[in-house]
């Protein structure tokens, strides 16, 4: 994939971005705000439980604009364990697979 079209994928730390994450970016945006350069890019975000991350994923579809990111397709995979399978290292749910699918080709438009 083309490296000025980003995908993001997000973990859920109570409702917000994961410490490490919000550090990173804290620092890196003091060099420049427009962090992601108005770069295309689709954000997903997943959890054990039944939101999927929810809460991460709309505060960081709301704030990337402001950062310079055009969101071209956003994703919220609830449930992880049930939809992916770690040993095989893929999502196993074809209806799941076929969402990322759609999102992710969404940069290309």
């Amino acid at each position: 994939m083309d490296e000025n079209r980003p995908v993001i994928a997000f973990a859920e730390h109570n409702g917000n971005y994961s410490a490490a994450y919000k550090n990173l970016f804290d620092w890196v945006s003091r060099i420049d705000p427009k962090v992601y350069q108005n770069k295309a890019m689709v954000l997903l975000a997943t959890s054990p439980g039944g939101r999927g991350g929810k809460g991460v994923l709309e505060i960081a579809i709301n704030s990337m604009p402001r950062y310079g990111g055009i969101v071209k397709a956003s994703l919220s995979l609830p449930k992880f364990a049930d939809y992916f399978d770690v040993d095989m290292g893929e999502i196993v749910d074809e209806k799941v697979k076929t969402e990322v699918y759609h999102a992710i080709n969404k940069l290309l438009d």
